[in-house]
């Protein structure tokens, strides 16, 4: 009999169907009971034995098919002989948070989606976690059976357990599959200073241009968010037909998301370029990519006094075809940025052809104009008509905005309202 217990969470969800198969026989499959956990627990206790609870989702719960089939006697033997197994479905979100808390999890339950549902959890009497194993990159019933038994012996023998990583860590072992073990370790104890040490070191010691495509740089990115300029984010983006020739499109696309919230409010007009490339790469198509990235890349021309590059730029932008919902918002960016150059006196020329292109585009497709923006834009070209002498054509545009901000289909702020409301009665008096 064991002297100290364990409680080993065998956490196993969405595997391929034709793995999984509740008990097939008494000698060929780990014989989980239908107790709660209070009760698994109190059981495990009075028999002096370690605890393994199988935790489902909803959707497996709901299925006969449960565990690998053709799980090994052995390993079957290892886990009955040793262990009280009881499975415990988790029907609701309540359920599952609450009970990754009685586990000791200290992260929210969706990010277990990057892994810990494919994962052995080994946790000491006094709820301390102290081993770990990572099922997620395994394919076969037979890899499945053999790291189950060797993650129950290593518990067992207490011999490379997961308490043991730093150790390892510290001894120079970098394969990408240990430090992925490590760092949800370390995210599972809430360690998340010596993970933010493991990542930094990690970089420093193990990682280079040449050896970046794996799946540690792919767990940092999904779990963690990283400066653009980091090199992780930079070796991922940079390589991106590497990644996905290595772990397909679909989870690189997904890590790629770590592009589509980075403020580029800083970045120069060639980091941005970079950004729509990446985007491109991603999978997002052209106008998609571009309607990401205009309002940075004309607010890096006017950072950098460059307005030629401005209105090279903007003339490529409101050339776009076929026209979407996002063409008025362009208009509008282009509008107010060209109101706030000094240089505008240079290119009046360039801005009456888009304010004709304007006038065109509300006339032609009024199944995509939006009256806040229709308004908003007129208030910016008739600022800039009034300020060039052409009072006629400002008093216009200012009334059609006035008429617009004082409908009922839109929805301006009252700041806006007051504001058009203000210039019209300008406009109207001089």
């Amino acid at each position: 009999m064991l002297k100290n217990l364990f409680l080993i969470s065998l956490i196993w969800t969405n595997p391929p169907s034709k793995l999984l198969a509740e008990n097939v026989s008494e000698n060929d499959s780990i014989e989980f009971r239908n107790l709660d956990f209070k009760m698994a627990l109190s059981l495990a206790k009075s028999q002096n034995m370690p605890l393994c609870v199988f935790l489902t989702d909803e959707e497996a719960a709901s299925k006969d098919s449960q565990f690998p089939s053709q799980i090994s006697k052995e390993t079957s033997i290892l886990f009955n002989s040793n262990f009280i197994n009881c499975k415990i479905p988790l029907h609701s979100q309540k359920t599952r948070f609450n009970f990754a808390k009685v586990l000791g999890i200290g992260v929210p339950w969706q990010m277990l989606r990057v892994g810990y549902l494919q994962s052995l959890l080994f946790y000491d009497a006094d709820g301390n976690l102290v081993h770990f194993g990572d099922f997620s990159n395994l394919k076969s019933e037979s890899e499945i059976s053999t790291n189950a038994s060797k993650l129950a012996n290593q518990l067992l023998s207490k011999v490379e357990m997961a308490k043991n990583f730093a150790e390892r860590f510290n001894s120079g072992e970098s394969d990408p599959t240990f430090l992925v073990s490590y760092s949800k370790f370390l995210f599972l104890k809430e360690d998340m200073e010596a993970y933010k040490n493991l990542v930094k070191e990690s970089v420093q010691r193990f990682i280079t241009a040449e050896s970046m495509v794996n799946q540690f740089t792919l767990y940092v990115l999904r779990t963690t968010t990283l400066p653009y300029r980091h090199s992780l984010f930079q070796g991922f983006v940079k390589q991106i037909p590497a990644f996905k020739a290595k772990f397909g499109s679909e989870i690189v696309k997904e890590v790629g998301a770590c592009l589509y919230g980075i403020d580029m409010g800083n970045f120069t007009t060639d980091e941005i370029k970079n950004v729509n490339r990446y985007f491109l790469e991603l999978g997002q198509d052209q106008n998609w990519a571009t309607s990401a990235t205009y309002k940075f890349m004309i607010n890096a021309f006017q950072r950098d006094n460059d307005f030629k590059g401005f209105i090279d730029y903007a003339n490529t932008l409101l050339d776009k075809k076929p026209f979407g919902e996002d063409q008025i918002f362009r208009y509008l960016t282009v509008m107010q940025n060209f109101n706030k150059s000094s240089l505008e006196k240079l290119y009046f020329q360039q801005f009456e052809t888009w304010s004709d292109q304007i006038i065109r585009f509300h006339q032609r497709h009024p199944d995509l104009n939006n009256e806040t923006f229709h308004a908003l834009t007129n208030y910016e070209m008739a600022e800039i008509y009034w300020r060039h002498g052409d009072k006629s054509k400002a008093r216009g545009l200012a009334y059609e905005a006035y008429t617009i901000s004082r409908s009922s289909n839109n929805n301006m702020t009252q700041e806006e309202k007051d504001k058009i409301a203000s210039q019209f009665s300008k406009y109207r008096l001089e």
